[in-house]
């Protein structure tokens, strides 16, 4: 024997369909991108699983970093990282509503306290839709934005206001 092949056996199998698919998909998450840095909020898919032990985000914009002060590479490493950012006192009633969120199939909507890594306090304003697939784990495809200005907006408004009622009832 002088090592020469005798025999070759294979299979050929078209792959065109699925090499198309390939590339529209990667065309749709380009086009997915491009638009998200243009919305001024976070845009995200946030899964759970099925026993809602554990919560990751399957996508995150990557406006993440100018509203939560986190990159979007370190949320889809580590979800729990925008967690650390949440006021401590809001910690447990942002649980809470996600798991209700959960439970009922209902729309999940919160504001809440954060504090960016730079030390800027801020108010989140967080929205999504949840679905169940298949294996019982819950996705929230959402967006979270900064409402601060408006919260002082309506705070100004609201001293004005008083301050009006006062000067009438003297």
């Amino acid at each position: 024997l002088d090592g020469t092949p005798r025999r070759m056996l294979g299979t050929q199998i078209d792959i065109t369909s699925q090499r198309e698919l390939e590339t529209q998909a990667s065309a749709d998450r380009s086009r997915l991108a491009l638009i998200a840095r243009h919305v001024p909020g976070v845009l995200y898919q946030y899964m759970q699983s099925a026993d809602g032990q554990q919560g990751w985000f399957a996508y995150v914009s990557e406006r993440c970093e100018a509203i939560f002060g986190v990159a979007a590479s370190e949320l889809t490493a580590d979800a729990s990282a925008l967690l650390r950012r949440v006021h401590p006192d809001w910690r447990e009633r942002l649980r809470t509503s996600l798991a209700v969120s959960a439970v009922h199939g209902a729309q999940w909507r919160l504001e809440f306290p954060i504090r960016r890594r730079d030390g800027v306090d801020r108010w989140l304003l967080g929205a999504a839709s949840p679905q169940r697939d298949a294996e019982g784990r819950t996705a929230w495809l959402g967006y979270i934005a900064d409402v601060s200005d408006l919260r002082e907006l309506e705070a100004a408004s609201r001293d004005k206001a008083a301050a009006e009622a006062a000067s009438r009832a003297k």
